[in-house]
């Protein structure tokens, strides 16, 4: 299994995203952030291609718990997945 990192970044030099590749696919922890520096979303990713094109991030299939995040910080919401399908509440 080949592993790598994918990450892009905003203009003023701050993480934007980051991405765990397995074997050239989308697989492990996914983080986005703020332009301050702020994380703005986590979230594991379990298949799909591996890029950050947002028509392509939609077909990413997630699971366990997704965490997003208010620009101050406090959580804006959790979401549960199970192998790509929406879990409990």
């Amino acid at each position: 299994n080949s592993q790598s990192y994918l990450t892009s970044y905003y203009p003023n030099g701050q993480i934007k995203q980051y991405l765990e590749v397995v074997n050239s696919r989308a697989m492990g922890l996914y983080q986005e952030w703020y332009p301050y520096g702020q994380v703005k979303l986590t979230a594991r990713v379990i298949g799909g291609q591996a890029e950050f094109d947002e028509a392509i991030q939609s077909n990413w299939m997630f699971d366990g718990l997704t965490t997003a995040y208010f620009e101050d910080g406090k959580v804006s919401g959790k979401i549960e997945y199970k192998k790509g399908s929406l879990e409990g509440k």
